[in-house]
């Protein structure tokens, strides 16, 4: 009696725990989001300071009541950090460089704006200013789109513009804007810029290092040669997996028809029944009523 009722409850207890797995698979709300887009505007002043704002585009799925956006520390300061969402203010905490803003979002597409103030974004020398910086850090989930516009102050000179980040990567220098777009960031993948502007374009920025320039285009030409030698093997390995694909599918059909033939030659030869080199005699469905040593010859195919 014992040993039924353990049988039993182990049983009992077995299915409850299964019902609640199912339960938490199948009843319980999914809970989850993307990014599908980040979009940066960034004005530098010419202090070496910068304006940044962030619109962070989020597709919520399930219930949710805050968001995240961690900054490194670096050699610079950020202040006057705000959250709004078109236009209205939201509470935040931890700003600058643990920001978590609060709200409530269920199954819906919403953007956030985060603007802040980074004070000695750029670093002045003789020849050049220069501002490097990272539009997207490591601490995010796959991101759709991410694209990035910088104003400089107007001015005698020609920018120079570099992009790290996805191979996809796109950056296009204007005469006081420089831009960056990529698509399909992976999770935990940096987008980051590089720009040098003339000194006459920076007059209030003081000079703390010695002439960039010329080492700034020397790696920049190094990390250049690098990405394209990537996506010429990238594209070598994709012309070769095109290649191949293309030839499955031709020889898939021709080796299939080809299989079918070589088995029915041969089921041909060997599949049939051989014709009796003579007659077999006469054909009993039940053994006759014959003296013994013949039924044992009959039974053995004799």
């Amino acid at each position: 009696m014992r040993r039924t009722f353990r049988i039993v409850a182990s049983v009992f207890v077995a299915l409850l725990f299964t019902g609640g797995i199912l339960a938490g698979v199948f009843l319980l709300p999914k809970k989850e989001f993307s990014v599908p887009k980040v979009a940066i505007d960034a004005t530098l002043a010419a202090d070496g300071s910068m304006r940044v704002v962030e619109h962070i585009t989020y597709d919520f799925t399930g219930s949710f009541t805050y968001g995240t956006r961690p900054i490194p520390v670096g050699a610079y300061t950020i202040s006057d950090m705000v959250v709004t969402e078109a236009g209205q203010p939201l509470v935040s905490t931890g700003a600058p460089y643990n920001l978590q803003w609060y709200f409530t979002a269920e199954n819906e597409t919403r953007t956030f704006d985060i603007a802040y103030t980074v004070t000695s974004a750029a670093i002045g020398a003789p020849d050049v200013a220069a501002l490097y910086w990272k539009w997207v850090g490591s601490e995010h989930p796959s991101i759709g789109v991410v694209t990035a516009t910088l104003h400089v102050p107007p001015g005698e000179g020609t920018l120079k513009g570099w992009g790290h980040g996805p191979l996809n990567g796109v950056v296009k220098v204007g005469a006081d804007t420089v831009s960056w777009r990529t698509s399909d960031v992976p999770t935990g993948t940096f987008v980051e810029g590089r720009v040098t502007i003339p000194t006459s374009r920076m007059p209030g920025l003081p000079v703390s290092s010695p002439p960039q320039l010329d080492r700034i285009v020397a790696e920049e030409t190094a990390w250049a040669k690098a990405a394209n030698d990537t996506r010429a093997t990238a594209a070598r390995d994709a012309a070769r997996e095109r290649s191949a694909r293309a030839a499955l599918s031709v020889l898939a059909p021709l080796l299939t028809v080809l299989g079918g033939l070589a088995f029915f030659l041969i089921w041909r030869k060997y599949g049939k029944e051989p014709e009796p080199l003579q007659p077999v005699g006469e054909y009993f469905r039940d053994l006759p009523d014959d003296p013994p040593a013949i039924v044992d010859g009959l039974m053995h195919w004799g």
